[in-house]
């Protein structure tokens, strides 16, 4: 029994030491887990900190029992205080016309400077930068009588850019990529001349206006441009981009007019842009065609078609002048030859063809009546009789018909030296001008 008792002594005094050491294990463990640094979370300044959303992950931490346990945590994103933004700078190339090439909306603005007869397309880097001239070209603006309207006379900050088109026609002629920028005022191509058949012809540009671009104000009201030039701010201009017009470039900071090739004078040449990419001046591949008329047995001078076509382009037949006459025979018509047979049909003056290479149209005549002789009257001499003088009160009066005044798209024979005097515009954008 004692020896029971004693066993049982030393199995109470194990256990209770086995118990113990468990107890300062597990003490141990906690303490230890208390004491260990919690996870370092970066510093976040409230003030530049994003309110971006709120995401939440599972993350392990591994405690000193090696039992993993699952916590859920947020975590945010971190961000360390920014500086100013700065402006990357945009790397530009130039394209075949050494224009600069640039992303949608580039420019922040367009100037017209009305004392030097140019226009400047400006980059503001940021909204509060400095406008930077990138481009200008060569112009001719309104005259003195008829002046490219200004925004301040409006009673406006500043014109804005509005439509857009490739082709427009007016009264008395076309022109090409008209830009709006305020009522029936816009930049554009110098006017082409219009054509009997209602088609442009790109080879009827009138030249003289070509030649004073960045010299003279010749314009109704508009701003022309070369063809390169009208295009290029066409493309690179939008619906709303703000447009000043300025009597004086003083005080701008402005940049070289991009330079314009000189117009040639042979006939191949003639009516054609220096610019337009599918004339003869940059074209290599480029043919045109000529229209001549033969008088055939006739005498007097022949209709002059100064044009040149371009393949498949159409041509009206020339009337004959008065003084094409052939004694005994009347003016039949044009053939493309010269003895036609019999039957053949002939084409009437105003008859339209397509041209497909150079063209000879020979008088055609048929009999008829001599061309009279013209002889003085003969006069017998009268003996002289008496005439009763009319009383100053009633002069006898020769009534006739007004004569007719023809407008012809000319010129003005007065022309104005830039800048125009600063007078309030009398043009109504209600009434455009006959040629821009």
């Amino acid at each position: 029994m004692k020896q029971w008792i004693a066993e049982r002594k030393l199995l109470v005094v194990l256990t209770a030491v086995a118990v113990l050491m468990v107890s300062l294990t597990v003490l141990f463990t906690l303490v230890s887990a208390w004491r260990s640094p919690l996870p370092s979370v970066p510093g976040v300044d409230p003030v530049t900190m994003p309110g971006s959303e709120v995401t939440t992950t599972l993350r392990q931490i591994q405690l000193r029992t090696q039992e993993p346990m699952i916590t859920e945590t947020e975590s945010r994103p971190t961000t360390s205080p920014t500086s100013p933004p700065t402006t990357t700078p945009v790397s530009i190339t130039f394209d075949d016309n050494n224009l600069p090439i640039v992303p949608k909306k580039y420019y922040s603005h367009i100037a017209v400077f009305l004392d030097r007869q140019i226009v400047v397309m400006y980059h503001t880097p940021e909204e509060d930068g400095e406008p930077i001239p990138t481009v200008a070209f060569f112009c001719s603006t309104g005259t003195s009588s008829m002046p490219t309207p200004k925004p301040q006379d409006k009673g406006l900050k500043y014109f804005t850019v509005g439509d857009r088109y490739r082709v427009s026609k007016w009264w008395s002629c076309f022109v090409r990529y008209p830009t709006q920028f305020y009522g029936d005022y816009f930049f554009h191509s110098i006017p082409y001349e219009l054509t009997e058949t209602g088609i442009l012809d790109k080879g009827r540009m009138k030249a003289y206006a070509y030649s004073e671009l960045g010299k003279k104000a010749l314009s109704q009201g508009c701003v022309r441009l070369s063809l390169r030039d009208a295009k290029y701010l066409s493309d690179n201009s939008y619906v709303g981009m703000p447009v000043y017009v300025y009597d004086s470039s003083k005080g701008h900071e402005l940049i070289a007019a991009a330079p314009l090739p000189p117009l040639y004078g042979s006939a191949v040449y003639a009516g054609w842009d220096p610019t337009d990419p599918e004339g003869p001046y940059k074209n290599k591949n480029f043919v045109s065609f000529g229209i001549t008329y033969n008088a055939n047995g006739g005498t007097g001078a022949v209709p002059v078609d100064k044009y040149r076509y371009v393949p498949d382009a159409y041509a009206k037949l020339m009337d004959p002048p008065d003084t094409l006459v052939r004694e005994g025979y009347e003016f039949a018509g044009w053939s493309l030859k010269q003895n036609p047979g019999e039957g053949e049909q002939l084409l009437a003056p105003g008859k339209q063809l397509r041209i497909t290479s150079n063209m000879t149209f020979y008088a055609q005549w048929k009999p008829g009546a001599s061309v009279p002789t013209t002889t003085p009257p003969e006069t017998t001499p009268t003996e002289p009789s008496e005439t009763t003088p009319v009383a100053p009160s009633e002069p006898t009066t020769t009534t006739s018909a007004p004569p007719t005044t023809t407008t012809t798209a000319l010129p003005p024979t007065t022309t104005t030296t830039a800048p125009p005097p600063a007078t309030t515009t009398t043009a109504s954008s209600e009434d455009p001008p006959a040629e821009p």
